[in-house]
């Protein structure tokens, strides 16, 4: 195959032109997009927060190493049933006990260990504070 180069593009005896290197890397760059795209959507289906929270499947996950606990995807529906005021009788018995807890005097602290959220190096927790065993905060933190 004898091809003629120089200022003009390439062009195969016998043959139709090569599309322009430009053209190329870009239904290349196109192709990568797309399935990037498709996999991450993919990716964000699969992991995916739920909006109704399982008590029983929250404390099965007590005990489980961070990668495979799937308390993180139960936080937003978690959450919803957390108030500030009630009794630490109610928390365990809607979250189970705790992964840690410390107590000083009046004060007192649970924490629920949530796993590694989706995209992130660092370990998700949930911190419920207590002052005579009534909540007085509660919030996710990371770790």
């Amino acid at each position: 195959m004898r091809t003629i180069h120089g200022s003009r593009a390439s062009t195969p005896i016998g043959g139709s032109p090569a599309p322009p290197y430009s053209k190329r890397l870009k239904r290349s760059l196109c192709t990568m997009g797309m399935a990037s795209a498709f996999f991450l959507s993919l990716t964000a289906c699969a992991m995916q927060d739920t909006d109704t929270f399982d008590s029983n499947a929250w404390k099965a996950q007590r005990g489980v190493e961070f990668e495979k606990n799937q308390r993180v995807h139960m936080l937003s529906a978690m959450k919803k049933f957390i108030h500030v005021g009630m009794a630490r009788q109610e928390i365990i018995a809607l979250l189970g006990e705790p992964d840690y807890s410390d107590k000083d005097g009046t004060q007192s602290l649970d924490v629920y260990y949530m796993g590694i959220p989706e995209f992130s190096i660092d370990t998700q927790q949930y911190e419920i504070r207590y002052q005579n065993g009534k909540i007085t905060s509660h919030r996710a933190s990371q770790g």
